[in-house]
């Protein structure tokens, strides 16, 4: 309680002459700790027809040798100084970004420091891309499919391709993409569209923890500059998903689900231009909204008469693209209790729609 507030003004920023953006902040929660963090915005949305799954393939990849640490080199010098894979070594690829991160890093080894640094550089500008490591992943991305493509899984990718995503280049590009891609694809496609997109103007590095920022934005100038950007590369286009008034039923049957469930999204479009107060006082308000009318379904569980066994109000339930946001209503009918059930969500809905928060409630 003694230390001060982080105060988002206290980041050490910056933009290198090759495009790339850094980011780094001091910060002694915990203390002698550091993370890192390698951000693009590189995903599933820039694939082609041809090249469905390559954006999470390449992420499975960038552990799998580079120009500083061939083969598994990297994971086992990381876990050799006690930086384990899976908790603090990890990536995630979304439609639109890929984030790589190395955490909880102590912060008395220089040379530890120095060589995670090297990491970051290598997955910029120096993956090996080798194709017996490329054939070996196949199988561990083919076992990844298998093991999460369940019932619940379908349903969810239904709901976002053929609901929230309809009629969008996001509803064609799952971020797993297609087997058939994953199994046949040439090793120099995945070299090219590595070449292609994994660039420094489309990359960050953040850096938050225990360390002197000046010294740290010294060793990343130096180390980073060295990455070239072509003139001739490609344009990195955005894409949206458009929301209008269209009303979208699905109907999705499985056994495999268990028990009946009804969802009931709200889409609505994020303003892009929204400085970072806007969207704070935009993520508050939402919050409080949320809040509100979850504890408004809550209640109504109670209720001797109620067709519903769980009645809860979220947002935020998908990684969706960044123009769009979603309310969903997530209920869990009683026997023969369809209808009553979505109409008890809709009567609640309606009302604060109408009427909005009480004192007591925003309070």
């Amino acid at each position: 309680k003694d230390k001060p507030e982080l105060n988002p003004a206290d980041i050490t920023k910056g933009q290198l002459n090759n495009g790339m953006h850094y980011y780094i902040m001091h910060n002694e929660e915990p203390e002698d700790r550091v993370s890192f963090y390698f951000a693009q915005k590189v995903g599933s949305i820039l694939e082609e027809d041809s090249q469905q799954g390559l954006a999470h393939f390449l992420e499975h990849m960038a552990f799998n040798g580079t120009e500083h640490f061939p083969n598994k080199r990297m994971l086992e010098y990381l876990e050799k100084n006690s930086i384990k894979f899976g908790n603090e070594i990890n990536a995630a690829t979304h439609y639109d970004e890929t984030i790589y991160r190395i955490q909880n890093v102590p912060v008395e080894n220089e040379r530890l420091l120095d060589s995670i640094l090297l990491i970051l550089h290598d997955w910029s500008d120096g993956l090996t891309l080798s194709a017996a490591e490329i054939d070996n992943e196949r199988g561990v991305v083919r076992e990844e499919w298998r093991s999460r493509y369940t019932a619940q899984r379908r349903a969810a990718d239904s709901i976002l391709n053929q609901g929230l995503l309809k009629d969008s280049r996001y509803a064609k590009r799952g971020v797993i993409g297609t087997m058939d891609v994953i199994d046949n694809f040439n090793y120099e496609e995945l070299r090219d569209y590595y070449q292609k997109w994994y660039r420094p103007d489309l990359q960050a590095v953040i850096i938050v923890g225990d360390i002197d920022e000046k010294k740290m934005e010294e060793k990343v100038k130096k180390l980073f500059s060295t990455i070239s950007l072509e003139k001739d590369r490609p344009k990195r286009e955005r894409y949206k998903v458009k929301v209008g008034d269209e009303f979208t039923y699905l109907n999705l049957a499985n056994k495999e689900l268990g028990t009946t469930s009804i969802e009931y999204f709200l889409r609505y479009e994020v303003d892009p231009t929204l400085t970072e107060k806007e969207m704070f006082q935009h993520e508050v308000k939402l919050e409080i909204l949320t809040s509100i009318i979850d504890r408004r379904f809550i209640k109504t569980v109670d209720q001797p008469s109620s067709p519903v066994y769980s009645a809860r109000f979220t947002d935020r339930d998908f990684t969706l693209p960044k123009n769009i946001g979603i309310l969903k209503s997530t209920l869990h009918p009683k026997k023969d209790s369809l209808l009553p059930a979505l109409k008890l969500a809709a009567t609640e809905l309606k009302r604060f729609w109408l009427h909005g928060a009480n004192q007591d409630e925003f309070d």
